[in-house]
């Protein structure tokens, strides 16, 4: 791989279950390499309890607030996807 600009981190909310500290681990991994990384948490589809739906969108927000690009999708719905295909564009 050469010339990489930008990464997608693609994480799932569940099955299996969403996790921040591997998250927080190819975020380092991504930025060492001068690398910006976009987080994009699939399977929203699938989360059907509220408090695991509040809590993913809390940690969205979380690393949003410190200035990451998250979206929250569903291959299933569709919900998601076309806000991130502008990344996609040159």
């Amino acid at each position: 791989i050469s010339n990489v600009d930008q990464a997608v981190l693609v994480f799932s909310a569940k099955e299996p279950t969403f996790s921040t500290s591997l998250l927080d681990r190819f975020l380092v991994l991504v930025e060492a390499g001068d690398i910006r990384p976009i987080i994009c948490i699939t399977k929203m589809d699938l989360v059907d309890d509220d408090a695991l739906k509040e809590q993913i969108h809390q940690y969205a927000e979380d690393y949003r607030n410190i200035g990451y690009s998250v979206y929250l999708t569903s291959m299933k719905s569709g919900r998601g996807i076309e806000d991130i295909i502008p990344h996609f564009q040159d």
